[in-house]
């Protein structure tokens, strides 16, 4: 287990969930968090590991995907003292996939920089049957270098 990739996923909802059982496979740790005790109680039954808050997911981690309803649920989970922000380490890459805004997105990508933490703006599209078929659209705002990082992840 000490050489796999460590994938972090928050929020287990209609499009979450099947996404983050897409990422429990022979290539990856996974780790989950969710508000909805039995969202991550669902992907530990099948391989998962999960975390008790943002924190605990964010220190293990080396890319963690959010997939949440909105800008102020995104901006919960980085900041503050249990958030992404405060305890990821450096070099992790932070896949936002929620609908933002680009204002608020542009301010946490220049935050994260700051911190050596490479957020990406990775919405999707395919819905909850795209995200339950493993053919979800990803569409990665970031370098040619970002887009091969997080491909690994991306194409399960």
């Amino acid at each position: 287990m000490g050489d796999k990739l460590k994938v972090g996923f928050i929020g287990l909802g209609d499009i979450g969930r099947p996404m983050a059982k897409h990422l429990v496979c022979d290539q990856f740790e996974v780790y989950v968090f969710d508000l909805v005790p039995e969202a991550v109680a669902e992907l530990e039954a099948l391989g998962a590991s999960g975390c008790e808050s943002v924190a605990e997911l964010s220190k293990l981690c080396d890319h963690i995907g959010v997939c949440v309803r909105d800008d102020a649920q995104v901006e919960s989970l980085l900041y503050g003292d249990e958030g992404i922000f405060a305890n990821a380490r450096e070099g992790v890459v932070v896949a936002i996939h929620s609908t933002v805004i680009q204002a608020n997105l542009l301010k946490w990508v220049g935050e994260a920089s700051g911190l050596g933490i490479r957020l990406l703006d990775t919405p999707i599209t395919g819905g909850a049957s795209g995200a339950e078929a493993g053919t979800l659209c990803y569409m990665v705002g970031g370098s040619e270098d970002d887009l091969v990082t997080v491909s690994p992840v991306f194409t399960t």
